[in-house]
């Protein structure tokens, strides 16, 4: 089945909805659409009314069929994703699985019956020592994006981990140089995902249930007024400085004030993270902090952080870095953080860094079932050809042997008076009985034949050919009691132009794995003297060696021979003829399992 070339990547986030379209081209990486549903504060709050809400958003981001045809990648929903970085002693690649799950029992705080998990090994920074990223998440929630989407009849190829996508994003556009220890912070509007690259490696992740919700609440209980009104007042005049600015009174400055409690308590979560992985993660200086979500971009946010943290802050700019048209960024009014979605959206199209997939098992085997099914059927489809084709050319023979019994069975039956010939023609009866019955067991069993011919070519060389093959059976000649299991019998007329390729002939068929007891029955020499090229007159001498005994290999040459005289003689050439007889190694044909 052909990998598509374009992926859909949706982030269902707690305030916003976002979608984009991506397609990889020969020159790199194409944003061809990005689109954001907010969703109501009203609405966010109820569980029931949010889920409505989104299923029938989610229809209307895949309204167009064509984009429903892509492979589609989801985020886990909320909070509510447990995820470690463990670290275990040296472990054999074929027992990592074992042990992980056994560390999956100890690690998440859920019975692992009722959760969906996935792990992936990371690169460690001592042989001595095996880093995993171990993530997992309760699997009713799960299902409930799965439903949303089947509502649609949409089913997810990867359902990735925000902080995640979002890394192999960055990763993927350049944001993060190997040689720089760089913090992926993500302030949206629920909680903050904060996490570290060092060496050109993920190694730490952590959640702070702080965002831009609570800066909304803040301002509402400030301002006594309701949720919509405090998060257009945020947007519009929720600037951020270290100290306050408008005259006392001023709204601006009592959005502010409302503000700085909740934004001192994200800073100095995000400080007491730079302290721990300096500290406990031998983590060292911290050259750069890379800013997404849409509490992120709020002024001033940037200046503070940079300024409490003494480190380089920068935003994100995916949609700048890859390619697009300008309608596409002018279409989202101002929405932005669209890493998420575009890490998604990457997960089917290129090599990611990071790939963790927790979608259910039973949807992983469907979709490679659905992938192997184009090959199953196109497999299926050559193997009934080929049979049907060494079918007919089987019971066209199998007809003509069935007629020629039913004629002999009808004369017989017809001159039964003639007592002398009786016998005779039930010779001639029973020998047409075995062959047919050969022929009734070669349709069930096609490939043995043509597979012991192929071995025949194979085992030949180039100055030797085949003149006739016959199935015979194996009887008292081998064995007093009668056939041998597992044995048949063939013999085998054949022409070389040497002496020594007979003798190669017999070594080539010891040699085979296929051939046993090998039995040289009759060999000739034949002669033939060409008066000149143009002329059809020539001289035959054909002489007959001895036969050899059995069991030896090498034929005697010479002989008698009877001659008769053309008008010219000078070109000659001699051939060798020979009857072998063989057995067959059923166990060393396939095709007679």
């Amino acid at each position: 089945m052909k990998k598509s070339r374009t992926a859909v990547g949706i982030d269902v986030g707690t305030n916003s909805i976002k979608m984009v379209v991506v397609r990889k081209e020969r020159d790199g990486i194409r944003v061809l659409s990005a689109a954001a549903v907010p969703i109501p504060l009203d609405v966010a709050g109820s569980r029931d009314r949010r889920t409505q809400f989104v299923t029938e958003s989610l229809g209307t981001l895949l309204a167009d069929g064509d984009v429903r045809k892509n492979p589609v990648v989801i985020a886990t929903p909320g909070q509510a994703v447990f995820i470690r970085y463990v670290k275990l002693p040296p472990v054999a690649p074929g027992k990592l699985d074992q042990i992980v799950g056994y560390e999956a029992q100890q690690q998440v705080p859920f019975p692992l019956d009722g959760v969906i998990w996935d792990y992936q090994r990371l690169q460690s920074r001592s042989p001595a020592e095996t880093n995993i990223v171990l993530v997992a998440i309760k699997r009713e929630l799960i299902g409930q994006s799965l439903e949303q989407l089947a509502a649609h009849h949409v089913e997810p190829e990867v359902i990735d981990h925000g902080p995640l996508a979002f890394y192999n994003c960055a990763k993927f556009v350049g944001e993060l140089p190997d040689d720089q220890v760089t913090i992926l912070l993500d302030v949206g509007a629920k909680a903050t995902d904060l996490s570290i690259e060092r060496e050109g490696q993920l190694c730490w992740t952590r959640s702070v249930p702080i965002g831009g919700n609570d800066l909304t609440d803040a301002i509402a209980r400030t301002l006594n007024i309701n949720s919509d009104a405090a998060e257009a007042a945020k947007l519009e005049q929720g600037a951020v400085s270290e100290e306050g600015v408008g005259a006392e009174g001023d709204q601006a400055a009592a959005i502010q004030q409302a503000m700085r409690p909740v934004l001192e308590e994200l800073l100095s979560e995000v400080q007491r993270s730079v302290g721990y992985f300096r500290s406990q993660l031998e983590g060292g200086r911290v050259d750069r902090i890379l800013l997404c979500g849409g509490t992120g971009r709020l002024p001033g946010f940037d200046t503070v952080l940079e300024s409490r943290l003494g480190v380089e802050v920068s935003h994100a700019d995916v949609l700048g870095r890859l390619g697009t048209t300008p309608d596409v960024i002018s279409g989202l009014d101002g929405a932005g953080g669209m890493e998420v979605a575009v890490g998604l959206a990457l997960r089917t199209l290129v090599p990611c860094q990071l790939t963790i997939n927790l979608l259910p098992a039973e949807l992983i085997e469907r979709h490679q079932m659905r992938r192997k099914r184009p090959y199953m059927v196109f497999s299926a489809v050559l193997v009934a050809l080929i049979g049907a084709s060494s079918s007919v050319f089987t019971y066209q023979d199998y007809d003509v042997l069935n007629q020629e019994y039913q004629r002999v069975h009808g004369r017989l039956t017809s001159i039964t008076k003639y007592e002398e010939n009786v016998d005779k023609e039930k010779n001639t009866q029973s020998e047409l009985e075995s062959e047919l019955t050969v022929l009734r067991a070669m349709s069930g069993e096609r490939a043995f034949w043509p597979e012991v011919l192929l071995e025949l070519g194979r085992v030949l060389p180039d100055d030797a050919w085949l003149e006739t093959v016959r199935a015979t059976g194996v009887g008292s000649e081998y064995r007093a009691d009668g056939p041998e299991p597992g044995r048949r019998g063939l013999a085998i007329n054949a022409v070389t132009t040497s002496f020594d390729s007979l003798t190669n002939v017999m070594d080539r068929l010891s040699g085979s794995p296929m051939f046993e007891k090998l039995d040289l029955r009759n060999s000739e020499t034949v002669t033939v003297e060409v008066a000149d090229p143009g002329s059809e007159d020539a001289v035959v001498s054909r002489g007959s060696g001895p036969t050899r005994g059995r069991g030896g290999r090498n034929p005697a040459r010479g002989g008698g021979s009877t001659r008769v005289r053309a008008r010219a003689a000078p070109l000659v050439e001699r051939l060798y003829k020979f009857d072998i007889r063989l057995v067959i190694v059923e166990d060393a044909v396939s095709g007679g399992e």
